[in-house]
């Protein structure tokens, strides 16, 4: 919502908002365009009245701004049907979408995009690292846009990504997610399997073989499909993969023939895929050559929030990533770990499915790859105690696994637990989708008056 907000005041719109809780980076980049936000919901924010009332997911039908924009006979409408009907138009749409990196694929599109000079409209759900926001118009034909299965408003209840009727698309993973909203499996998988047969027989699906789900998934699309992974079945073949202090180093096999050393800034190989996957569709549809598309990956800035360093102190290096689901939160650390040194792992449950226990089991096995580990309190407490995550089971059944965890009953109390377990040399990296700005800084002063700066 607020890099839409970004994207249509570049346009020329006169746009202003309403939140709740709003924080960085979202309220720097929101500021920095001169977008108004009022805190907090009441009708007066609507004042004077607006031609249109876009209405994020997030408003139930009772929302008092939403309820008196109905009422008054204001024109609302989507978040995902206001970037069609405003901004796609006529627009060659690229959507990137799947459980797990969706955000970073979609970065490192643009990027190479614009290194080919194609001036690509983007618009992703977080912020290029150097960059004012996550969202431009561009000049050039191709639009690039994140693709979210969550739904699109209580009025649409429908994925978001089906509005943005894709030319081609990348699907990186299908893992159930956003239990709130897909209570089964099936239920998730299906909001897919309507994307990929919406695509046409002149179109291209790039698609993960690594991810049975998502080869299933695959077969129904009428559109030309490119697999790509590290197994035999891949046209765009990661190989010789390795991770540094600097990122991550490996090979892209196109159809059985090497394309030189890739390197991109980011460990892990799930990013190495990312970048796979993004090569396919670049050369496969828009047309560029490999070489143009390993250069510009070398050079390219990340995204905010996904292993971003923050701070190093003592010689511990502290990082911040978005991360809410055992399985990216298990790729990180796997990355992190590849490069050398320990890892502190600290998770604060913040998404609707984070703070719920579907994942109970998973969490352990996912955070049992870090050398130690701290568990935060769920950030909704509200979630009914038969369903809420048992945080302070993880770190006993982590210890019985003798990897030292921590469970604090307060978030307070985060910044001495890190501290407990921390030493020079380590890296301490923070998982959360929510704001991690006041503990994060807590626990690097914490560390500093620790072990000295």
């Amino acid at each position: 919502m607020g890099n839409l907000a970004v994207l249509l005041a570049r346009l020329g719109h006169d746009v202003r908002g309403s939140d709740s809780g709003i924080y960085p980076p979202m309220s720097e980049i929101l500021e920095d365009a001169g977008i108004p936000v009022d805190e907090g919901w009441d009708p007066s924010h609507l004042r004077p009245w607006p031609d249109l009332v876009v209405v994020g997911n997030v408003c139930r039908p009772d929302h008092p701004e939403a309820r008196a924009a109905i009422e008054a006979g204001l024109p609302t409408a989507s978040m995902p049907a206001t970037l069609r009907g405003l901004v796609l138009g006529d627009r060659r749409s690229l959507v990137v979408t799947g459980t797990h990196g969706k955000t970073t694929t979609t970065s490192m599109l643009v990027h190479v995009l614009e290194a080919a000079g194609l001036d690509p409209g983007y618009l992703v759900g977080g912020r290029i690292a150097g960059r004012d926001g996550g969202a431009a118009p561009g000049s050039g034909p191709w639009f690039a846009v994140e693709g979210d299965e969550y739904d699109s408003a209580f009025f649409e209840k429908h994925a978001k990504f089906l509005s943005y009727v894709p030319e081609a698309a990348i699907l990186t993973s299908v893992e159930h997610d956003h239990v709130d909203i897909y209570p089964t499996p099936a239920s998730y998988e299906s909001a897919f399997r309507r994307l990929v047969t919406g695509l046409g027989p002149a179109g291209v699906l790039v698609a993960c073989a690594d991810d049975e789900r998502v080869t299933g998934i695959a077969r129904l699309s009428p559109a030309r499909t490119v697999p790509y992974g590290t197994g035999p079945g891949a046209s765009f073949a990661v190989v010789d993969h390795e991770d540094s202090s600097d990122g991550a180093r490996f090979g892209i096999l196109a159809d059985g023939d090497g394309t030189g050393e890739w390197h991109v800034p980011l460990r892990g190989l799930h990013n190495a895929l990312d970048a796979a996957a993004v090569a396919a569709l670049c050369v496969e549809h828009v047309g560029l050559d490999p070489a143009l598309v390993r250069d510009a990956m070398a050079g390219f800035p990340g995204v905010d929030r996904r292993q971003e360093t923050r701070a190093r102190v003592a010689g511990i290096e502290v990082l911040d990533d978005f991360g809410h689901h055992p399985t990216a939160v298990a790729l990180t650390i796997g990355g992190l770990r590849g490069s050398g040194g320990r890892v502190v792992a600290v998770l604060r449950p913040a998404s609707a499915t984070a703070c719920r226990n579907l994942h109970q089991d998973g969490w352990v096995e996912a955070l049992a790859r870090a050398d130690a580990v701290v568990v935060a309190p769920v950030a909704r407490p509200d979630i009914p105690d038969g369903e809420r995550l048992d945080t302070a089971a993880i770190a006993r059944d982590l210890e019985a696994r003798g990897i030292p965890a921590r469970s604090p009953e307060a978030l307070a109390d985060v910044p001495a637990a890190v501290t407990s377990l921390a030493r020079a040399g380590d890296t301490v990296v923070f998982f959360s989708n929510s704001d991690t700005g006041a503990v994060l800084d807590a626990t690097v002063e914490s560390l500093a008056r620790a072990h000295g700066s």
